[in-house]
């Protein structure tokens, strides 16, 4: 075998197992991710389309999760919507993904999200289909929602 064939042999493993590395590694901060959003959040301030309202007004709303289980609820009304979530951590910013009912049909919502300690923040378009916010606003026009919320306490 020539050095040359050896060379490109030793470099195709190093790079697999380099993937294995970052998999492990991808997979390690998506426990830890998942983890951190584990349980139910009361939003505390919102804004939609360039309507802002404060901790009364949004107090019911309501986000859980539970092992790649989504649940957005409201108390006031009673109503949830019940689906399943994934995360996308590749890019500058963290993404949920969340996979929901719709009419018979699956409707995929995704939320650009922050989460420092027992806040978190969101932001998304109105529209499933609405491209994915860059940042945490919501001016009039933008079709698009933000919200904090405040981790409740755990029973």
């Amino acid at each position: 075998m020539s050095r040359f064939a050896a060379g490109l042999g030793l470099v195709a493993v190093l790079a697999a197992g380099g993937r294995g590395a970052d998999e492990a590694d991808r997979k390690k901060a998506e426990a830890s991710e998942r983890a951190g959003l584990a349980g139910t959040w009361v939003c505390v301030s919102s804004e939609v389309n360039g309507v802002k309202r404060g901790e009364k007004e949004s107090r019911d709303q309501t986000f859980a999760f539970e092992g790649n289980r989504f649940v957005q609820g409201d108390d006031a009304t009673g109503d949830e919507i019940v689906g399943t979530y994934k995360l996308d951590l590749s890019g500058k910013r963290k993404v949920i993904v969340t996979t929901v009912p719709a009419g018979g049909r699956a409707a995929t919502i995704r939320y650009l999200y922050e989460r420092d300690g027992d806040t978190l923040k969101v932001g998304a378009h109105l529209l499933p289909i609405g491209p994915l916010p860059t940042d945490f606003t919501a001016p009039e026009g933008s079709r698009r929602m933000t919200a904090t919320f405040k981790r409740a306490a755990r029973k």
